[in-house]
């Protein structure tokens, strides 16, 4: 016998989380105890195809990330997951510690060590053109199409000889509504993946980078001077991943304008609108 816990209602809950497709709903049961169900609003098979990736999340074996354990499948436009206590990143940087947010960070830089050592030396070119111009297509043509993603656009296309020839698994939307953080034990919850034009953790460290360098996270428009310090500090993580890696910033730059043009259609709201401008404009400066 389930019965709904509504701790923050159904939409609310799933917006805190930056759920803009989906709902959650927190329950119970005799079986299961307490779980989280994720409900798609009208489309069903997105909300499977981020299904899928979850359960191939579970099969990789990360460490120092905790990914909910799947408790009932895809059915009817629903799956069900193990409920995990936890804040939003953005969230938990507005009351963590400088010590409590590198610890984080070193989580962070975990994933991005086993993400990349299971990935393999490939050319992805061909499908970041064609995503490209796929994006050509559906939203820089469009009259409304802020000028500042015109020329992002234009500058990630002049750049594309640049893109980083790493194809493997990535989370798909690693974003700090997608990075939840257990305040009582530190440890890193993985949540609501996505599928991508293709794949790379080049995503997810583009992704990652547009929040902690640019501010694009739900409470990063109205950050408190706290915030914005434990930001910096997993931004600066980025920059010691990229050197490491043997990257440059030029490449993360390509996509996390990748992220931006990808975010753009589900922008909601003149103020998120012009950050999403704003880190236009510094990734457009980055590339030129």
């Amino acid at each position: 016998m389930k019965s709904s816990v509504n701790e923050y209602g159904d939409t609310d809950f799933g917006l805190r989380l930056g759920q803009s497709q989906s709902r959650i709903q927190i329950i119970e049961s005799e079986l299961h105890g307490k779980t989280v169900q994720k409900l798609s609003f009208e489309n069903p098979d997105r909300l499977n195809k981020q299904f899928k990736k979850h359960v191939e999340a579970l099969s990789l074996g990360l460490k120092n990330i905790s990914i909910p354990r799947i408790v009932e499948g895809f059915d009817n436009g629903a799956y069900q997951m193990e409920y995990i206590q936890g804040l939003p990143l953005g969230e938990y940087l507005e009351v963590a510690s400088h010590v409590e947010v590198t610890s984080v960070a070193e989580m962070m830089e975990s994933y991005f060590d086993q993400t990349f050592n299971m990935s393999r030396p490939t050319s992805i070119k061909a499908k970041f053109t064609a995503k490209l111009e796929l994006l050509a297509q559906t939203l820089i043509s469009k009259q409304d199409c802020p000028s500042e993603l015109v020329e992002l656009h234009s500058q990630i296309i002049k750049n594309v000889n640049f893109c980083s020839d790493i194809e493997g698994w990535n989370h798909g939307d690693l974003s700090f509504e997608n990075i939840m953080v257990n305040g009582q034990t530190g440890n890193i919850i993985l949540l609501d993946f996505l599928d991508s034009p293709f794949e790379s953790p080049m995503i997810d460290i583009g992704r990652f980078w547009l929040d902690a360098r640019f501010g694009w996270w739900g409470s990063g428009m109205y950050a408190s001077a706290n915030a914005q310090l434990n930001a910096e500090l997993l931004a600066s993580m980025v920059v010691a991943q990229i050197k490491k890696l043997n990257l440059s910033v030029r490449e993360v730059a390509i996509f996390t304008g990748l992220a931006i043009l990808r975010i753009y259609p589900y922008t909601k709201g003149p103020v998120r609108l012009a950050f999403l401008k704003n880190a236009s404009y510094e990734i457009v400066r980055l590339l030129k």
